[in-house]
């Protein structure tokens, strides 16, 4: 029983020690990749909201011939921001939805939209106007460093400013992004420091060999 419990010690100290060694070792991975492979990124979703006429202005070319394809009068318009920790900059997500229900898949999260009137239902639970869902999901990624977070605001029946015979439909907006967080990282830090320390100190008292 001691022997296995002595080799069960061994096998988690080796865990421990290659979890805290990559721990360190990932933000300099993370610069590097940044670096090497990242990019610039300018075209996220140019919309403003004009509340008082209930309208919605495109400045960007690109979103307004997208607009213009497929169904032309939708029931749902989606116009989310996308920003990763590899580029500078942002960019644009855009979807449209011929029927009450759009399904829009994010790193923290899959979400399903449904409209009700003016209300927008996401998984489940109903947001009025001018409302938005905002989540965080630090463990999306094996990366201790990283975190994602997602965005969703009902705009609630806009139609745009230059197209005033168009249908109001349920216009929603807002942002996806991976983001650095120290927080999280020095959280998993600190915990696994605490564990080393455990087991190289407390552990040996009670006749388990100590890590060296």
């Amino acid at each position: 029983m001691f022997e296995m419990m002595t080799k069960i010690y061994k096998i988690t100290s080796i865990i421990i020690t290659f979890l805290l060694i990559g721990t360190i070792v990932m933000p300099i991975l993370i610069v590097l990749a940044a670096f090497f492979l990242g990019g610039f990124m300018d075209f996220p979703c140019f919309v403003d909201y004009d509340l008082q006429e209930q309208c919605f202005m495109i400045e960007d070319e690109y979103l307004t011939r997208a607009r213009e394809e497929g169904e032309v009068d939708p029931q749902i318009e989606l116009f989310l921001d996308e920003y990763s920790y590899l580029f500078r900059g942002g960019g644009c997500i855009y979807k449209k939805s011929a029927t009450n229900t759009l399904e829009i898949s994010t790193p923290a999260r899959d979400l399903t939209l449904i409209r009700s009137g003016d209300n927008l239902e996401i998984n489940g639970q109903v947001y009025g106007p001018g409302q938005a869902l905002e989540i965080t999901n630090a463990f999306y990624t094996w990366n201790p460093w990283l975190v994602a977070s997602t965005k969703v605001v009902n705009r609630g029946l806009l139609k745009a400013c230059d197209a005033p015979h168009e249908v109001p439909r349920l216009v929603v907006d807002g942002f996806r992004k991976t983001d650095v967080s120290l927080e999280k990282g020095f959280i998993i830090l600190l915990v696994l420091f605490g564990l080393r320390l455990f087991m190289r100190h407390v552990l040996p008292l009670f006749g388990v060999v100590g890590m060296k």
